[in-house]
């Protein structure tokens, strides 16, 4: 299992996903809400490029202006890159740009027609150019398109008929939605072994054993000061009520 560095690059999202966490989140931090280009570029200064990072996090990352400048810079830098995103935000012509990319994954999460995925900004003009782009004429490979519930919304079907079924995750009992698994013997993590290195970076350079912390108890270094190899990895009481472990 490859190592990876989650990132939130904005924690202000426009969406109202009934199943999402991220309130807890948002509670509990008290750094700036949005990682610039120039402290991400520091921060990463010492994460090996065999390091996947992925743009997803606790906001949708193209609330971030810069996000299509970060994925270059990560990309230029030999980073593997993954994108996980509801495209509110994006711009075709930020798509384009990033159409050279060669994507890990590149996956879009699109409204239901359940409500369960509410996104009101996603009825705008640039929102159906933005999906029509990935949708029509990919500008990147093999982009992925995942659903949490019913089907596509019906404004949307005529540029994207169907998506893949994506079940809602429990996030280790945080989703009100959802059943926790109960506590159980903690072994290892089925995303990351024993290594404990699918971690996740906010802005102010707090890195969290992995995104599953959503009440940012538990941070294990800071990449303003720390570097990548001295963070302080390892199983977090949350573990125990995590759909990850084994």
């Amino acid at each position: 299992m490859s190592a990876s560095l989650e990132v939130t690059v904005c924690l202000t999202c426009p969406n109202r996903c009934r199943y999402c966490p991220r309130g807890h989140a948002v509670a509990a931090y008290c750094g700036p809400w949005m990682l610039s280009r120039e402290d991400f570029t520091r921060y990463c200064r010492t994460v090996p490029p065999e390091v996947a990072i992925q743009f997803n996090g606790a906001g949708e990352p193209f609330g971030n202006p810069a996000c299509a400048d970060m994925i270059l810079d990560r990309h230029k830098e030999g980073h593997l890159v993954n994108v996980y995103t509801t495209l509110v935000g994006a711009s075709a012509w930020n798509l384009d740009r990033i159409g050279g990319v060669p994507f890990g994954s590149f996956c879009v999460h699109v409204p239901d027609d359940m409500g369960l995925s509410a996104m009101p900004l996603a009825a705008g003009s640039e929102y159906r150019a933005a999906l029509e782009s990935v949708v029509r004429r990919p500008p990147m490979t093999n982009p992925r398109f995942v659903i949490h519930g019913g089907g596509v919304r019906e404004d949307l079907r005529d540029i994207l008929p169907a998506a893949e079924r994506q079940p809602i995750r429990p996030f280790a009992g945080l989703n009100e939605h959802m059943i926790p698994r109960g506590d159980h013997d903690w072994t290892v993590c089925r995303a990351s072994g024993g290594a404990f290195d699918h971690n996740h970076l906010m802005p102010d350079g707090t890195v969290y054993v992995c995104c599953h912390d959503w009440d940012l108890r538990n941070p294990i270094g800071n990449l303003g000061t720390d570097s990548w190899k001295d963070l302080r990895r390892g199983p977090i009481p949350l573990c125990r009520l995590c759909e990850y472990a084994i």
